[in-house]
């Protein structure tokens, strides 16, 4: 799930460049040959095609099983920790998330996997992108159904799971608003239909909310989801398909007195002013098991694997952590190697250098022909580098960045939010030539256009 709003930030809803180069292999279902969704452009239609039918290829597939389609948010789902990627949320089920789709672009060649899987089940999040292309809720709403005609027109296809929208700390409350009633078109639309008992509404925003929709449910960039938020969504998921039994009849008892340290970190869910009541309703949405509670300052930490991350002894006055047991049914706590730690290597002048994933992804774009969309997805691959943030401190990377690096990101970023008007392969071409600048620096080949 490599180091990863206003519109132009949030071009990282199309890549999350912490899950991006993963692809999972569950079982027999395995993708793994197909790459990383950097590698292909979601504007070019014969690109997406392209993936999915190496997915399809990819995968041993069952026919009449689940399928997951959408964007980034379901694409780096495929990739998570063990216990909660989503092949082994519905098994067997088969993902063809691609990172950066829309409603409107899955519709291409939605038809092409219905046919090759024939599923019974399809699990749907789309249309938060939608709207860098449309203006209004109602005009994302409009390419959903597009899409939904597709998926409910098709013989094998007996039920939609639609996953809806989030609220992201990053966005703005324009970016909110328009995410809440796009929710509540579908919610009062298609969900609403007569044969709505095809269609289902899963809520994520609500249920989010519920758990104090905290930062640890998201990623490093704020945007994409953690493995807590994939914990999350997995079990919102799982209940409406009446797979597991809500968390409703929990027992609240304090383990052990104190503890000296509950430390934080990629595995624990942390929350702030909350008392002890909510970090308890927190911990039985997440399906958690155990939690700690610091009554001092109001604060909670929530293990994501079931076990409380806490060493007994002394007890410090300023650490006064009080462990909680959960008995809930829902807890599954899995037992995971803790995942190796990607480093940004410096340069010899000890600069960060810009994440090379990112930046052979741009130079893919720029080798092709021009095109529009091509000179676009190059500046939004240079916007993604410009607010890549540390995983450790959540810091920006880019004030880190040798300057003139910095300066040529920009200017390929600029293009591209110039009035569409001015697009034109002399533009493209001073793209690659800010690009050369970047690879010369931090010692790359040059471009051969």
């Amino acid at each position: 799930m490599l180091n990863f709003v206003c519109w132009d930030i949030l071009f990282l809803l199309y890549i999350n460049v912490y899950t991006a180069s993963s692809i999972e292999c569950i079982s027999t279902e395995c993708a793994s040959d197909c790459g990383s969704t950097l590698n292909y452009d979601y504007y070019d239609e014969e690109d997406s095609q392209e993936y999915v039918n190496c997915l399809l290829n990819g995968y041993n597939i069952q026919q009449e099983k689940t399928v997951f389609i959408g964007d980034s948010n379901i694409d780096y789902w495929r990739g998570q920790i063990a216990g909660l990627s989503s092949g082994e949320v519905i098994t067997p089920s088969y993902n063809f998330g691609f990172a950066g789709d829309t409603c409107k672009g899955i519709a291409k060649y939605a038809q092409t996997v219905l046919d090759q899987t024939n599923p019974s089940t399809v699990v749907l999040h789309c249309g938060e992108n939608d709207f860098y292309e449309w203006d209004t809720p109602q005009e994302v709403y409009d390419n959903l159904i597009e899409l939904w005609n597709i998926l409910r027109n098709h013989e094998s296809v007996g039920h939609v799971y639609y996953i809806g929208t989030m609220h992201e700390p990053e966005l703005s409350n324009s970016e909110s608003s328009n995410h809440r009633a796009y929710d509540e078109l579908v919610r009062n639309g298609v969900a609403a239909e007569e044969d709505a008992t095809s269609f289902t509404f899963v809520d994520v925003y609500t249920i989010m909310e519920s758990a104090g929709n905290g930062n640890g449910l998201y990623a490093s960039d704020n945007l994409h989801l953690s493995p807590f938020g994939y914990k999350l969504w997995g079990k919102a998921l799982r209940d409406s398909m009446n797979t597991i039994t809500s968390c409703s009849d929990s027992t609240l008892s304090c383990e052990s007195c104190t503890c000296a340290r509950a430390s934080s970190g990629d595995y624990t869910y942390e929350l702030s002013d909350v008392d002890v009541q909510g970090c308890e309703s927190a911990c039985e949405i997440m399906a958690g098991s155990h939690f700690v509670y610091r009554p001092s300052n109001s604060k909670c930490r929530i293990p994501l694997f079931g076990e409380t991350d806490c060493v007994e002894g002394r007890v410090d006055r300023d650490q006064d952590w009080n462990i909680y047991d959960l008995t809930c049914s829902d807890s599954q706590p899995v037992v995971t190697d803790a995942p190796t730690e990607t480093t940004v290597a410096p340069t010899e002048a000890q600069y960060v250098v810009p994440d090379f994933g990112l930046l052979d992804s741009m130079v893919r774009m720029l080798t092709r022909d021009y095109t529009n969309a091509r000179l676009v997805a190059a500046g939004q691959r240079a916007a993604a580098l410009l607010q890549a943030k540390d995983e450790e401190d959540n810091s920006k990377l880019a004030p880190l960045y040798d300057p003139a690096v910095k300066g040529h990101l920009q200017k390929i970023r600029r293009f591209f939010k110039n009035d569409e008007s001015t697009y034109s392969e002399a533009v493209f071409n001073k793209q690659r030539t800010q690009y050369n600048k970047i690879a010369e620096i931090v010692g790359r080949d040059l471009g051969d256009w």
